[in-house]
């Protein structure tokens, strides 16, 4: 699929906006209530235990985050934030498995 494909396809969930201090869902114009939580899998034990920074939403790691999304939609989450993204490498499966199950994704920029 090209680029240019992805701007037309429907699968994408649609912006959510801000009206005063509320948010909203810019294609049914509902008020948008923030279920969610901050994303970070680190193992509690093992040599990624002390591990900081790690990219987990890669695309590398589908069999880290995959299952993971399955229990956020069927608790109700629709939103997640990421700590830390690596922008040099693919996201696009992550990204993609979380519009289907309707989880808005925000990622954190961090300082240099």
């Amino acid at each position: 699929m090209a680029f240019g494909d992805l701007a037309t396809t429907d699968a994408w969930l649609p912006p959510i906006i801000t009206k005063g201090n509320k948010f909203f869902d810019s294609k049914t114009g509902q008020e948008f209530r923030m279920k969610g939580m901050a994303y970070y899998p680190r193992p509690n034990s093992g040599e990624m235990a002390d591990v900081s920074n790690y990219d987990w939403a890669a695309d590398e790691h589908e069999a880290v985050w995959k299952p993971h999304l399955e229990v956020l939609k069927d608790l109700g989450v629709n939103t997640v934030r990421l700590y830390s993204v690596d922008p040099s490498i693919p996201h696009d499966k992550f990204m993609c498995a979380c519009a289907e199950a309707g989880i808005y994704v925000m990622v954190g920029i961090t300082a240099p």
